[in-house]
């Protein structure tokens, strides 16, 4: 199992994931803006969760989950977690 350290400095995107991650958090950040959102967010997320081809990391603290796909480390999207 990766560490938080590890996974965070994997993390590679696709264009279009920033507008997902964009239309999931109703943000307007810019893609250096969210790299840097979901980097800190994994980096710090409190648990990491390995579900099939997916890690989910889940920070409490920013209320979201951080999608990533387990082979190619590839951001799928970013949800909001509900309290």
């Amino acid at each position: 199992m990766l560490t938080n350290e590890e996974l965070a400095a994997m993390l590679c995107y696709t264009p279009l994931v920033f507008e997902r991650i964009n239309k999931k958090l109703q943000q307007k950040m810019t893609i250096s803006e969210a790299t840097a959102f979901v980097h800190f967010a994994v980096l710090t997320a409190d648990e990491l969760v390995t579900r099939g081809k997916n890690i989910y990391a889940a920070n409490y603290r920013q209320h979201v989950c951080v999608t990533v796909n387990k082979h190619n480390h590839r951001v799928i999207t970013v949800t909001q977690l509900t309290t």
